[in-house]
């Protein structure tokens, strides 16, 4: 995990090991449980690439819709407002006139 130098004997940490703490993470999380002895010509498993590749879409997913909710919620805005300024005029009122009787 360390190493010596030999001119000052101070141990500086290795620039290695974060590489290998992550693929042996990376390896106990996929690996280390599958059972591959049936794998001879080894062939993709569509299974792990859908898991991986989930994450990606639904991010790129994520950002289209976070962008038409964004435009769905301006428009909502501006019909409050144009129905705001309706509600402040009063209209004439429309229909027949009564009749007097004699």
């Amino acid at each position: 995990a360390v190493v010596s130098t030999q001119s000052t004997g101070k141990m500086v940490p290795s620039m290695f090991i974060p590489g290998i703490e992550e693929a042996s993470s990376t390896y106990e999380d996929i690996w280390k449980h599958r059972d591959e002895t049936e794998n001879f010509q080894q062939k993709y498993d569509a299974e792990l690439i859908k898991e991986l590749k989930r994450g990606e879409v639904e991010s790129e997913i994520r950002v289209q819709v976070d962008d038409l909710m964004r435009q769905e919620l301006k428009n909502l805005k501006a019909a409050i407002e144009r129905d705001k300024g309706k509600k402040g005029k009063k209209g004439k009122k429309s229909g027949k006139k009564k009749k007097k009787k004699k």
